[in-house]
């Protein structure tokens, strides 16, 4: 495929992010060796980062069978992932952005076989490359990010909180608690 074709699914996938992150040839090899020509052609119908399986099938032209195998192998790549809803319960399958997202999925399994060495090796490439033009870059980098949404942030509480013990729970467990705090104003939640 073509140089301009993988900068358009690049581009699909930079969109679905949250993030501003740009389109190198770094981010295009990468691309590369995690999906396959197909699978990238696929991606290009998620014009919006999160599609239902009718939307999906409305814009495809692929059979149930081969369509369950694309979305597997693309969920299994760290590149789409799937959950419920929260308002409809239908299943949804997002397309991740670069990062966070695809960088993580991608090579969170712990895996050290051969592929994910490759993966490991064109990840960190491609932030070598992002580094050094952000270095050059800095002063129209600064304005750029000023304009993105915060990631996360930080609500002064004022007051000495007790540190209890930590613990590791179950995800059914923890699945109470969001399901509890998870809706409520702000979408904040403190779980101890």
């Amino acid at each position: 495929m073509s140089e301009k074709f993988w900068y358009k699914v690049a581009r699909t996938i930079v969109k679905a992010g949250g993030l501003p992150f740009p389109i190198t040839d770094g981010l295009i090899k990468f691309l590369q060796n995690v999906i396959t020509e197909e699978q990238a052609n696929f991606l290009l119908i998620f014009k919006k980062p999160s599609l239902s399986m009718d939307q999906i099938k409305a814009k495809t032209d692929l059979d149930d069978a081969a369509l369950d195998k694309i979305l597997n192998e693309l969920m299994h790549n760290g590149i789409v992932v799937s959950a419920p809803s929260r308002s409809t319960g239908i299943m949804v399958y997002r397309l991740m952005g670069p990062f966070p997202g695809i960088f993580e999925y991608s090579l969170m399994r712990g895996e050290t076989n051969e592929k994910s060495k490759r993966f490991a090796e064109l990840a960190e490439n491609l932030f070598e490359e992002l580094s050094e033009q952000a270095q050059n870059n800095i002063e129209s980098l600064s304005k750029l990010f000023r304009q993105a949404p915060a990631i996360d942030r930080t609500l002064p509480v004022e007051k000495e909180l007790e540190v209890g013990e930590e613990e590791v729970l179950p995800y059914e467990e923890l699945e109470k608690y969001f399901e509890e705090y998870g809706e409520k104003e702000n979408g904040i939640a403190l779980i101890h």
